[in-house]
C-alpha cells in the first residue's frame, strides 16, 4: 500500500544562506532532508533540483560536497552549537582541521 509522505513541498535553497527546516513534531521534516540528501530515496516521486540538475542523476558524494546538512541525531550536537556543526562539516569537505 502506497502511503504519501510529503505533499506540495517547493523551496529554494540560496547559496551562503542558512536555512532552518522548522515544524511540529511529525510534520516531515527530517523525511524531507533525508530524502533531499538521497539517504532515503527508494520509492519516492517528484524531482528534485540542485543547482539546476536533478538530484537523482548525482552521486550522494557529489551532493555532500554541494551541502551541508546536520543530521537531528548528530552525536556532536551535544558539545557543538549549529553554527559550529556547520563550520566544522565545511572545513572538514576542504580537508581543513576544525579548531
Amino acid at each position: 500500500e502506497e502511503k504519501q509522505i510529503l505533499r506540495g513541498v517547493s523551496g529554494e535553497f540560496r547559496a551562503g544562506e542558512l536555512t532552518a527546516i522548522m515544524g511540529p513534531s511529525g510534520a516531515g521534516k527530517s523525511t524531507l532532508l533525508n530524502v533531499m540528501a538521497g539517504y532515503k530515496c527508494k520509492g519516492t516521486g517528484g524531482q528534485i533540483l540542485v543547482n539546476g540538475r536533478d538530484r537523482n542523476k548525482r552521486s550522494l558524494d557529489e551532493f555532500s560536497r554541494l551541502s551541508c546538512y546536520i543530521m537531528q541525531d548528530d552525536h556532536l550536537r551535544e558539545v557543538l552549537t549549529a553554527r559550529e556543526m556547520h563550520e566544522h562539516s565545511v572545513q572538514s569537505e576542504a580537508g581543513q582541521e576544525y579548531r
